[in-house]
């Protein structure tokens, strides 16, 4: 077809070897006939010099036997419903990709499992079973899943503002639980709410899983670098002229000897522009 010739010419210009100019006009053709159905095509491609730095690119197709387009098999999926990782494939938009980036795809479902907890799972690589013609050829996604793990202990270290008591009582993990990465990332956020409230702005929270004597339990350290606490020496109130200082200090919740939050002069800052009295407000 003409946008396919528009494709191959392209490649061809952005090759710089013939070799690899060649490998990827028949990759590019390749692809086309599997989307249509056609997975075991035969492909020539060549190209002849016609004389001044001119070549004729020549290709030569049978396109194989049709199959009725393909499905996804989930080998070794028990833990994760197959149902469920062809939903994650659709919602993504990831199946297209099974033709011609099958390793995203792979990345993707691995990336899911461990999500779930599923720490050690393993996604082999991604192949084609063709099957029989005039039916659905399958894309073999092998899956080795391994343990899904629990939280077992939580502690926290480094820590002289909150006790861990304080910091872990509102933490997403909880022991016994299944440990997924987002509800770590759920518990980080909660400790660097907590201190940016108190002025600690600059907090660094450093962590490790480990696994611990029982077979699938990982206990989740959690490394705290406090740093300074940043404390409000003094509150100046500038550039206001059709209001007075007094209109805009009654916007501000803050006041000099408190810890700096800037979550709070975020919020001064919108109540500002929300008076309707101000096109720009720097704090």
């Amino acid at each position: 077809s003409g946008s396919n010739q528009s494709t191959i010419l392209q490649n061809w210009q952005r090759g710089v070897f013939d070799a690899q100019r060649l490998s990827d006009v028949r990759e590019t053709i390749r692809i086309e006939l599997a989307r249509q159905g056609y997975f075991q095509p035969d492909i020539r491609v060549e190209a002849n010099e016609l004389g001044e730095d001119r070549k004729r690119v020549l290709v030569e197709t049978n396109r194989g036997p049709e199959f009725k387009g393909y499905v996804v098999r989930f080998e070794g999926a028990s833990g994760i419903p197959p149902e469920e990782l062809q939903a994650v494939l659709e919602d993504s938009r990831l199946v297209r990709k099974l033709i011609d980036e099958p390793e995203q795809v792979r990345e993707s479902i691995q990336g899911y499992y461990v999500d779930r907890g599923f720490l050690r799972a393993q996604v082999g690589r991604i192949t084609l079973d063709v099957g029989q013609p005039g039916q659905a050829a399958a894309f073999v996604v092998p899956i080795t899943e391994g343990p899904r793990f629990r939280v077992g202990n939580i502690t926290v270290a480094g820590n002289t503002v909150f006790t861990e008591e304080e910091l872990t009582a509102e933490a997403t993990l909880r022991p016994g639980e299944f440990y997924t990465p987002a509800a770590r990332q759920k518990t980080i956020d909660a400790i660097d709410e907590k201190y940016w409230a108190k002025g600690y702005n600059d907090l660094v929270v450093n962590y490790s899983v480990n696994q611990t004597g029982e077979q699938d339990t990982v206990e989740v350290a959690f490394k705290l670098e406090e740093n300074r606490q940043s404390i409000i020496r003094e509150v100046d109130v500038a550039g206001f002229k059709r209001t007075g200082e007094g209109f805009v200090r009654n916007q501000i919740s803050f006041q000099p000897g408190e810890p700096l939050n800037f979550e709070q002069t975020g919020q001064v800052r919108k109540s500002l522009y929300d008076t309707g009295a101000f096109s720009f407000v720097d704090i």
